[in-house]
């Protein structure tokens, strides 16, 4: 059975994607080219072991497997989702995969929680997840607040707590910690050459277009937006957003669906309170690594 050797497992919107994308080049590695999300949907998790592993079908001899699934990240117990009202997440992420896959390596890119946290909900605007018309404060400490924990936009930066989940299942030699800021913006080639250690693959392989951004803010229309929210189109449009984007893309650019979403920007109060939000978890964090990362503290 062909399962993975290694797993991204967060944190969303760190540079797991940009990270990926750089390993699919190396001829030593297969990764499948969308997250599989096995572990942390209910639904995928009940199909079983050979549905996870139809993923990883095009691997070919000898090469290392990995998957990149930045919600593996989010450690949450049953009682915590059932309160959140998130009926469609696995609980206790980190024992399924330790049960599943014992041997495994783990990877988590960490980056400053704030900015984290507001790069995900304009990713929640942008891809009708959340409605663009709700202001981007309401959302973090305002009357939408239960919107942004229903997704896990504050406890997706608590990477202390969700590190610590899986070191109590994992070997600390199993997990490797990439600060975004030192590592991926500094030095790419020097985070790639570790990882590449790190998972068993030669570490002298040239990679290319290091500096590529991806994931990118790309404007979506009002209209397109909001077609999420509305039963029965909601399904259909959530599956063409993962599985063909060029369909929502020709979509949105129709006039119809009104001005273009614009990236928001809270006010310098709701980003003191966030920072605040972070301070204690962001120390353990510091003496977890051995060190403060400066970018990740207010000036």
């Amino acid at each position: 059975m062909t399962l993975p050797n290694f797993i991204i497992i967060g944190a969303q919107k760190a540079g797991t994607t940009w990270l990926a994308h750089m390993l699919r080049q190396h001829p030593d590695i297969f990764m499948p080219p969308q997250e599989v999300h096995f572990f942390n949907f209910k639904k995928n998790f009940s199909r079983g072991l050979n549905w996870y592993e139809q993923h990883f079908k095009g691997a070919k001899p000898g090469q290392i497997v990995g998957e990149k699934t930045p919600n593996y990240l989010w450690i949450a117990n049953e009682e915590e989702h059932r309160k959140a009202g998130r009926r469609r997440h696995q609980a206790n992420i980190h024992e399924s995969i330790a049960q599943t896959l014992p041997d495994v390596k783990l990877i988590v890119v960490v980056r400053n929680p704030v900015k984290r946290a507001l790069s995900a909900i304009n990713h929640y605007y942008r891809h009708g997840e959340m409605s663009p018309l709700w202001r981007i404060d309401d959302v973090l400490f305002g009357r939408k607040r239960h919107i942004a924990e229903r997704y896990g936009v504050f406890d997706m930066g608590r990477y202390h707590h969700q590190i610590q989940a899986y070191y109590q299942r994992f070997d600390p030699s199993q997990i490797m910690v990439i600060v975004f800021e030192e590592e991926i913006t500094q030095d790419p080639e020097r985070c790639l050459q570790k990882v590449c250690q790190f998972v068993g693959v030669a570490p002298s392989f040239q990679f290319s277009r290091m500096q590529t951004r991806t994931n990118a803010f790309v404007s979506r229309r009002v209209g397109t937006a909001l077609l999420t929210h509305v039963q029965p189109t909601k399904p259909l449009l959530t599956w063409a957003a993962l599985h063909k984007p060029g369909i929502i893309n020709r979509l949105d650019y129709l006039p119809l669906m009104g001005s273009r979403i614009q990236k928001q920007v809270p006010s310098a109060h709701v980003i003191s309170q966030l920072y605040d939000y972070y301070t204690e978890e962001n120390q353990k964090m510091f003496n977890m690594l051995g060190h403060s990362i400066t970018e990740w503290i207010p000036s």
